[in-house]
Parts: structure tokens; C-alpha cells; sequence
């Protein structure tokens, strides 16, 4: 089979590399990030002597077409923000996973994605929404003691959600918004449960949903304590189902969305719910992530029986059944180097000297390490992007504490070869507490993420 993997930044080599060992052709394409240009950017040397690349979008997709005349052929989208790319390829003929402006919509307008979730049936924290900053500060000073979220669909060069434990705090940090980024912009403020986060997710084959439900947990912040700035992910645990329906999908309504699934043409990929369960055991729907979860996917792979390329096909054709998945826990910690975890939206010249900074003792070989932004330079392994997100060790097992210890003893032994190598060591603690709150309700997780 031919692969033409779309990957927004970078984050994809580890699934590349992987379709590559099974015997599939790949082709890799990395969104060159600020510059208009395929030969720049900042994530140019990511994949480099690991996968093959492609130096631009017109040249994948032409390299996607003309291997689709002649055989099995997919595109993998593994991000957002593609979906006229994505539609352009299906309207084209091609097999196409993920992306789509159905996708796009449902996570990037948040109100839309709230509207489907509501006519599914889901329970959603109550919410205004409003066009301006300053409206979003005359609506915060009303609410007194209520904690609160402000969240935004517009990138601010930092996690665009923000809690509040009252009104003034809020209107305080939106001042401050509205100083640095204008008033034009469209946010809502949500009431804040309390309660637990839990993600749920299912694979979708462009008909229908396939293979067992999966649920995560994973922790954002990005060192030990929970302090630090949020990240995509610093540490999560995946698990699979084996009711047909277990309560989370059906306190989450899932059943009811296969009709607007059907009417939008829902492309073919994996749909996460993203919920917090309160202390009563009730779901509350949060947001959608239509797309690979980084690092959900990456470490919920590691349980898959088979070959991932087969499973891909499958569903890229609307054939699939599964994917038929191990019932252990898969676990992953995420790595990084500085400038990480400061998300780093410099000029696409910039140079940072971790960038192309090599990388001792990490191997690509090694079964633990799935790799992001990493390349091969002919001195062995070098960070690739300005960014330094390096890549995961992920673990299977039935214990969590057991698939922890010894990830932990890795990064341990790796951080005199690897300079500001950062990760966090208190995952399983973390996790442990989550699992017992959740356990201690009707939708309940696996015993083994408490122990």
C-alpha cells in the first residue's frame, strides 16, 4: 500500500515509521508552519533521513494520485485545519482518513460543535457567548463567586482556556486580553464542574462506527504538581471497552450522533468526546477533538493486534470491523527539550539552538520511544523543530504503577546524552486519583489505573 501522510507538525513521524516497518510506501508531509514555501519553515528537518518527505502539498498529492491508478493508495490526515485539502482528495477519488471541514467545524467553532453535542443529547455546562471582550467583561463582573471558564476559538500564543475562581479574577485576565489582542473576538464563558476529565473516542469508517469504544485520561500541565503552563498532553493512560456501549458512551449520548455523522458525510477517522464527570457521576460533553489526539493515539496504537496499515485501509474503505485492540492499559509519558514547553511562534528562519541538537542514547529502534520532531542528520538522532518536542515512551500492562516505574528509570537513564531533557515522573499518582473519583460513580474505568 502507498501512504501519503499529511502531519500539521511533525508529530506524525512515529505513526510514519511505523507503516514504513510494516512494508508500506510513505510519503511524508510536514504544513512547513509560518512560510507559504514547502522548502521553509520551521518544521523543514523533521522526518528528515527517517521517512521520505515531500517538499510540498501539490507534489503529495500528485504523488498520491498517480499511485492511486496503479494500487492500493491512502491519505492520513493526522491534525486539523486541512479539511478543504482533505474534501479536495476524497472529491478527487482518493481514500482519505481524517480531516474535513465537518472536522474543522466541530472543533474550531465551538458553538457548532456545542449544537451537535445538545441535539445528540449531551449534558453541557451552561455557557454565554459573546462577540467582544468587553461584552465577556461586563457579563464576568455579574457573576460573583461562580468559577468559570473563558475559552476562544482564536489562537492567543497560549492555551485558549482560562479559569476563573470568580468574576473579578476573570475580568481582570480579559483586560488584559483585550489590551494585547483587541476587542473583536468571539469567546463564551462556561460555568466550571467539577468533577473529573475523561476523553471517550471511537473510529468512524464513513458509514458507520467501528471497533471498541477507548477512553483517556491525560494531564495537561506541564511539570510535576500540576504547575506550569498547559500542554497538548504531558502524561495519559488508554484503555478500551468491551461492552458494545459502556456508560460513558451512553451518558454521552454517542448512539444519537450517527445521523448527523451521516448527513455531514463525516469522513473516515477518530471522533473524541472530551467530558468532565462530576461527583454525582454525570457526564458533562466539554468539547470535540475530530482528529488524532496527540498523544492519545500514539500510545492507544500500542495496544492494536495487527498490522496498522491493514487497519487503516479498511477504514479508509469503509470495510473495517475494527481495530481489534489487546484489553490492557497503554500509558505515555510525553519529552521534551527547551524551548518545550513554550510554544515557539518565531519567523520561520529562526534558529534555536536546540535545533538540530543531537540526541544521545535515544535510539529509533528502542520499543519504548515513539518519536515527534526528531530527524536523523548522519550523527544519529537530532532534535528537529524549534519547538523541542521530542516524542513519547509509551508502556503496556494490566498495572499502571508496573507500566510507570520502568518509563520513568528510561527518561532517568537518557538525561545526561539528552541536555534540559523534561518530562513528568508523577503520572501514575495522578491518574490513580482520577480513576478512584471515577470509580466511585456509576462509569467506572479499569481497577488496574488504580493500582
Amino acid at each position: 500500500m502507498h501512504v501519503a501522510f499529511v502531519s500539521n507538525y511533525g508529530c506524525g513521524v512515529g505513526i510514519a515509521m511505523r507503516l514504513q516497518a510494516e512494508g508500506h510506501t510513505v510519503l511524508f508531509w510536514t504544513d512547513p508552519g509560518e512560510s507559504k514555501d514547502g522548502s521553509l519553515g520551521k518544521y523543514k528537518l523533521v522526518g528528515e533521513g527517517i521517512v521520505p518527505k515531500a517538499t510540498s502539498w501539490d507534489y503529495l498529492y500528485s504523488w498520491a494520485r498517480e499511485h492511486a491508478r496503479r494500487g492500493p493508495t491512502i491519505m492520513v490526515f493526522e491534525g486539523s485545519g486541512m479539511g478543504k485539502k482533505a474534501d479536495g482528495a476524497r472529491g478527487a477519488g482518493l481514500h482519505v482518513i481524517g480531516s474535513g471541514t465537518f472536522c474543522d467545524k466541530l472543533e474550531n467553532d465551538r458553538l457548532y460543535g456545542f449544537k451537535v453535542a445538545e441535539d445528540a443529547g449531551c449534558s453541557l455546562p451552561p455557557y454565554e457567548d459573546f462577540t467582544t471582550i468587553s461584552d465577556a467583561i461586563a457579563f464576568a463582573h455579574t457573576l460573583r463567586d461562580m468559577p468559570t471558564y473563558w475559552k476562544t476559538d482564536k489562537y492567543l500564543d497560549s492555551d485558549a482556556t482560562r479559569g476563573a475562581k470568580d468574576g473579578e479574577e476573570l475580568a481582570a485576565y480579559l483586560e488584559g486580553v483585550r489590551r494585547h489582542d483587541g476587542d473583536n473576538i468571539h469567546s463564551i464563558i462556561q460555568k466550571k464542574i467539577e468533577g473529573t476529565a475523561i476523553s471517550t473516542a471511537r473510529w468512524w469508517n464513513g458509514r458507520s462506527w467501528v471497533g471498541r469504544f477507548e477512553s483517556t485520561i491525560e494531564h495537561k500541565k506541564a511539570y510535576n504538581d500540576e504547575l506550569g503552563p498547559s500542554t497538548g498532553c504531558s502524561f495519559n493512560a488508554v484503555w478500551t471497552y468491551e461492552d458494545d456501549l459502556p456508560p460513558i458512551a451512553k451518558a454521552l449520548c454517542w448512539d444519537n450522533l450517527t445521523p448527523v455523522f451521516l448527513q455531514n458525510e463525516a469522513p473516515p477517522g477518530i471522533y473524541d468526546i472530551n467530558a468532565v464527570v462530576d461527583d454525582e457521576g454525570n457526564a458533562h460533553f466539554l468539547e470535540w477533538t475530530p482528529r488524532m489526539g496527540w498523544d492519545s493515539e500514539p500510545t492507544s496504537f500500542a495496544l492494536l493486534k495487527g498490522e496498522l496499515g491493514a487497519f487503516l485501509w479498511s477504514l479508509a474503505t469503509g470495510t473495517a470491523d475494527g481495530p481489534e485492540m489487546i484489553t490492557d492499559l497503554a500509558y505515555s509519558i510525553r519529552l521534551g527539550v527547551p524551548p518545550y514547553p513554550w510554544e515557539h511562534w518565531s519567523p520561520p528562519n529562526d534558529h534555536h539552538k536546540f535545533k538540530a541538537a543531537p540526541l544521545y542514547g535515544i535510539d529509533l529502534d528502542d520499543e519504548v520511544f515513539h518519536a515527534y520532531q526528531v530527524a536523523e542528520l548522519g550523527n544519529g538522532l537530532a532534535m528537529a523543530s524549534p519547538e523541542g518536542l521530542l516524542g513519547l515512551v509509551v508502556g503496556t500492562g494490566k498495572r499502571l504503577s508496573a507500566i510507570h516505574a520502568p518509563l520513568v528509570g528510561w527518561i532517568q537513564g537518557k538525561k545526561s546524552g539528552v541536555p534540559g531533557l523534561g518530562a513528568r515522573t508523577d503520572g501514575a499518582k495522578c491518574i490513580a486519583q482520577d480513576a478512584r473519583a471515577l470509580n466511585a460513580g456509576p462509569l467506572t474505568v479499569p481497577e488496574g489505573l488504580t493500582r
